[in-house]
């Protein structure tokens, strides 16, 4: 009996990417720049920040950063080794101006020691000479998913990323926005302002913090980030999938066939069904209908992932 709460629990415990989740404008965005640093060799507009010392480099990793990486290709502190103490390094994504409201997604995953080590995101309208930190600015003019929260804070204060990223890859949305009827002058954070109503020179600054302690840990990886923007389409949400949305229907289900949500971002996404014992039950290719009709009554846990998201939650046969 133990062992089947153990798994029930880890089954639907807490997990990042499960937040309810919401961006503006995702469904209509253009997205005009991409940094894949899987494939490519030549990249326009990444600065390494020469003011500190640098320890982000470009290859092939040879090191995990979680159970599920298989030491793919990225930005990272460090190819070979883990990352030191009393580090302070970056590398500047400089992104030309463009039009209102622009959506940033970032992959990446890190595996530091919790609410110590990590990595912030910062952004700069001013061409550097001033950063802020994205959380400063409150989600109302940044709105963003799979970010890091008021309880995320590194040894600092300072808040950021922290802890072991749990997917292949952790996907972050970061909009900035700057259109009449969609977002505020200023920020209710004093000393955070941005710019309305014009086209943005903006620059984003990726920065790994460590304390004075070793740890024996990987750090920060970035594989790819994707730049884009709506325009100007005040009132439009998009939502994105998350534990609170993704409702199966019927549940409980009388024959055991149940109706799944429709979501893009699941398209190529996986579902594993297991019953109270911890046995898989079914591992498919995720599609809007799951035939659980030659199964028992009782209760089962489904799965749903992909690179980006985790679902987890509960089936009920009758």
């Amino acid at each position: 009996m133990k062992k089947i709460f153990i798994f029930i629990f880890t089954l639907l415990a807490y997990n990042p990417n499960s937040f309810a989740q919401s961006v503006f404008g995702d469904t209509l965005s253009v997205f005009y720049e991409t940094h894949n640093f899987h494939t490519d060799t030549a990249f326009r507009n990444i600065i390494v920040d020469t003011s500190m010392s640098n320890v982000w480099q470009i290859g092939n990793t040879h090191k995990r950063f979680n159970s599920l990486d298989t030491g793919s290709r990225g930005i990272m502190t460090d190819t070979t080794g883990n990352y030191g103490t009393n580090i302070n390094s970056a590398f500047v994504l400089d992104i030309p101006a463009t039009t209102f409201n622009m959506i940033i997604k970032v992959w990446h995953k890190f595996n530091t020691t919790r609410n110590k080590d990590g990595g912030i995101i910062e952004y700069s309208s001013d061409s550097g000479a001033t950063w802020q930190n994205i959380f400063d600015c409150g989600t109302y003019q940044f709105p963003t998913i799979n970010s890091y929260g008021i309880a995320d804070t590194l040894f600092n204060g300072t808040h950021g990323f922290s802890g072991i990223s749990d997917s292949p890859n952790t996907l972050t949305y970061i909009q900035f926005m700057n259109c009449i009827g969609v977002g505020p002058m200023h920020s209710t954070t004093t000393g955070c302002s941005f710019p309305m109503f014009v086209t943005l020179h903006l620059q984003l600054r990726f920065r790994f913090l460590s304390d004075s302690i070793a740890d024996n840990n990987a750090g920060w990886k970035i594989d790819s980030i994707k730049i884009g923007t709506p325009g100007c389409t005040p009132g439009y949400v998009h939502t994105v999938p998350s534990n609170d949305n993704f409702k199966p229907s019927p549940n409980p289900s009388s024959n055991g066939i149940f109706n799944l949500p429709t979501f893009k971002e699941l398209e190529g996404a996986n579902i594993e069904v297991y019953d109270v014992t911890g046995r898989l039950v079914t591992r498919t290719h995720y599609t809007t209908s799951l035939d659980l009709s030659l199964q028992k009554s009782g209760v089962y846990f489904y799965k749903v992932f992909n690179e980006s998201f985790d679902l987890r939650g509960k089936l009920v046969v009758e």
